[in-house]
Protein backbone atom coordinates (compact mmCIF):
# COMPACT_ATOMS: atom_id res chain seq x y z
CA UNK A 1 0.00 0.00 0.00
CA UNK A 2 2.82 2.25 0.84
CA UNK A 3 4.74 1.77 -2.26
CA UNK A 4 1.32 2.50 -4.18
CA UNK A 5 0.60 5.65 -2.72
CA UNK A 6 3.94 6.69 -3.19
CA UNK A 7 4.16 6.15 -6.89
CA UNK A 8 0.83 7.72 -7.15
CA UNK A 9 1.27 10.41 -4.69
CA UNK A 10 4.43 11.63 -6.62
CA UNK A 11 2.44 11.73 -10.38
CA UNK A 12 2.70 8.54 -11.86
CA UNK A 13 0.07 7.33 -13.69
CA UNK A 14 -2.16 4.41 -12.67
CA UNK A 15 -1.38 1.93 -15.03
CA UNK A 16 1.93 2.11 -15.02
CA UNK A 17 2.11 2.35 -11.06
CA UNK A 18 0.64 -1.07 -10.92
CA UNK A 19 2.45 -2.47 -13.59
CA UNK A 20 5.44 -1.50 -11.01
CA UNK A 21 3.31 -3.05 -8.06
CA UNK A 22 3.22 -6.00 -10.13
CA UNK A 23 7.03 -6.65 -11.01
CA UNK A 24 8.31 -5.60 -7.58
CA UNK A 25 5.80 -8.30 -6.04
CA UNK A 26 6.31 -11.00 -9.03
CA UNK A 27 10.14 -10.58 -8.72
CA UNK A 28 10.77 -11.21 -5.15
CA UNK A 29 11.83 -14.64 -4.34
CA UNK A 30 8.80 -15.58 -1.62
CA UNK A 31 5.16 -16.42 -2.62
CA UNK A 32 3.90 -12.70 -2.20
CA UNK A 33 1.03 -11.53 -3.79
CA UNK A 34 -1.59 -8.41 -2.81
CA UNK A 35 -5.15 -7.41 -3.68
CA UNK A 36 -5.82 -4.13 -5.14
CA UNK A 37 -9.25 -2.64 -5.26
CA UNK A 38 -8.76 1.59 -5.77
CA UNK A 39 -10.51 4.53 -6.99
CA UNK A 40 -8.82 7.59 -8.37
CA UNK A 41 -11.11 10.41 -9.00
CA UNK A 42 -10.76 13.64 -11.31
CA UNK A 43 -12.47 16.25 -9.54
CA UNK A 44 -12.05 18.52 -11.97
CA UNK A 45 -14.50 16.69 -14.36
CA UNK A 46 -15.95 13.83 -12.57
CA UNK A 47 -14.34 10.96 -13.97
CA UNK A 48 -13.38 8.16 -11.57
CA UNK A 49 -10.89 5.07 -12.28
CA UNK A 50 -10.90 2.06 -10.65
CA UNK A 51 -8.03 -0.25 -10.46
CA UNK A 52 -9.03 -3.89 -9.28
CA UNK A 53 -6.85 -6.97 -9.00
CA UNK A 54 -8.40 -9.64 -7.18
CA UNK A 55 -10.57 -7.66 -5.37
CA UNK A 56 -14.55 -7.94 -4.31
CA UNK A 57 -17.31 -5.66 -6.52
CA UNK A 58 -17.11 -2.36 -6.29
CA UNK A 59 -20.86 -0.48 -5.84
CA UNK A 60 -21.68 2.87 -7.05
CA UNK A 61 -25.49 4.05 -6.33
CA UNK A 62 -26.86 6.67 -8.05
CA UNK A 63 -30.64 7.69 -7.14
CA UNK A 64 -31.48 4.25 -6.15
CA UNK A 65 -29.91 2.09 -8.88
CA UNK A 66 -26.92 -0.18 -8.10
CA UNK A 67 -23.76 -0.67 -10.52
CA UNK A 68 -21.75 -3.21 -9.96
CA UNK A 69 -18.25 -3.12 -11.28
CA UNK A 70 -16.32 -5.67 -11.16
CA UNK A 71 -13.29 -7.54 -12.72
CA UNK A 72 -12.08 -11.09 -12.81
CA UNK A 73 -8.38 -10.41 -12.27
CA UNK A 74 -5.94 -11.83 -10.39
CA UNK A 75 -3.98 -10.32 -7.17
CA UNK A 76 -1.03 -8.66 -8.01
CA UNK A 77 2.20 -10.32 -7.96
CA UNK A 78 1.28 -13.37 -9.07
CA UNK A 79 2.04 -13.65 -12.75
CA UNK A 80 5.24 -11.62 -13.95
CA UNK A 81 2.60 -9.65 -16.59
CA UNK A 82 -0.14 -7.47 -15.03
CA UNK A 83 -3.46 -8.29 -15.74
CA UNK A 84 -4.79 -4.71 -13.92
CA UNK A 85 -8.95 -4.15 -15.43
CA UNK A 86 -8.96 -0.12 -15.11
CA UNK A 87 -12.75 0.40 -15.09
CA UNK A 88 -14.01 4.30 -15.91
CA UNK A 89 -17.24 5.51 -14.74
CA UNK A 90 -18.54 8.95 -14.64
CA UNK A 91 -19.56 10.27 -11.41
CA UNK A 92 -22.42 12.76 -10.56
CA UNK A 93 -23.31 14.37 -7.87
CA UNK A 94 -25.38 12.26 -5.16
CA UNK A 95 -23.42 9.35 -6.08
CA UNK A 96 -22.41 6.55 -3.29
CA UNK A 97 -19.41 4.32 -3.60
CA UNK A 98 -19.23 1.36 -1.93
CA UNK A 99 -16.22 -0.42 -1.84
CA UNK A 100 -15.42 -3.86 0.82
CA UNK A 101 -13.05 -6.88 0.68
CA UNK A 102 -14.55 -10.03 -0.14
CA UNK A 103 -15.23 -11.13 3.79
CA UNK A 104 -17.73 -9.16 3.43
CA UNK A 105 -19.27 -11.20 0.28
CA UNK A 106 -18.17 -14.26 1.44
CA UNK A 107 -16.45 -14.40 -2.22
CA UNK A 108 -19.82 -13.90 -3.43
CA UNK A 109 -20.03 -11.29 -6.21
CA UNK A 110 -23.88 -11.68 -6.06
CA UNK A 111 -23.86 -11.05 -2.24
CA UNK A 112 -27.98 -10.45 -2.07
CA UNK A 113 -28.16 -8.85 1.45
CA UNK A 114 -25.57 -6.44 0.04
CA UNK A 115 -27.18 -5.57 -2.98
CA UNK A 116 -30.77 -5.35 -1.11
CA UNK A 117 -29.03 -2.85 1.76
CA UNK A 118 -27.62 -0.56 -1.44
CA UNK A 119 -31.00 -0.56 -2.67
CA UNK A 120 -33.20 0.94 0.20
CA UNK A 121 -32.63 4.72 0.84
CA UNK A 122 -28.90 4.76 2.15
CA UNK A 123 -28.32 6.90 5.52
CA UNK A 124 -26.95 10.61 5.26
CA UNK A 125 -23.96 9.40 7.02
CA UNK A 126 -21.11 7.40 4.67
CA UNK A 127 -20.11 6.31 8.42
CA UNK A 128 -23.13 4.43 9.36
CA UNK A 129 -23.66 2.98 5.95
CA UNK A 130 -19.89 1.18 6.36
CA UNK A 131 -20.99 0.52 10.03
CA UNK A 132 -24.27 -1.27 8.98
CA UNK A 133 -22.42 -3.49 6.11
CA UNK A 134 -19.78 -4.78 8.54
CA UNK A 135 -22.32 -5.37 11.01
CA UNK A 136 -24.71 -7.19 8.64
CA UNK A 137 -21.56 -9.25 7.09
CA UNK A 138 -20.90 -10.57 10.40
CA UNK A 139 -24.79 -11.01 11.30
CA UNK A 140 -23.94 -12.90 7.85
CA UNK A 141 -21.33 -15.05 9.11
CA UNK A 142 -18.50 -13.87 8.01
CA UNK A 143 -15.14 -14.81 9.93
CA UNK A 144 -12.86 -13.08 7.65
CA UNK A 145 -11.04 -9.91 7.78
CA UNK A 146 -14.11 -6.87 7.21
CA UNK A 147 -12.99 -3.82 5.29
CA UNK A 148 -15.44 -1.44 3.95
CA UNK A 149 -15.85 2.07 3.05
CA UNK A 150 -18.56 4.10 1.91
CA UNK A 151 -18.53 7.62 0.21
CA UNK A 152 -20.87 10.30 -1.43
CA UNK A 153 -19.48 12.21 -4.16
CA UNK A 154 -20.66 16.18 -3.41
CA UNK A 155 -20.18 19.31 -5.94
CA UNK A 156 -17.60 21.89 -3.89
Amino acid sequence: AVFLERLLGAGCPLSSAMEMLNGFLARRNVECFATVDLMELDLMDGHAVFAKNGAAPTYVVREGTVYKLRSHTLPIGILPDTQTRLLRFRMHPGDVVVMVSDGVTLGNDECPWLMDLLSSPLPLSMDSLRMDIIKRALTAGSEDDLSAIAIRVEER
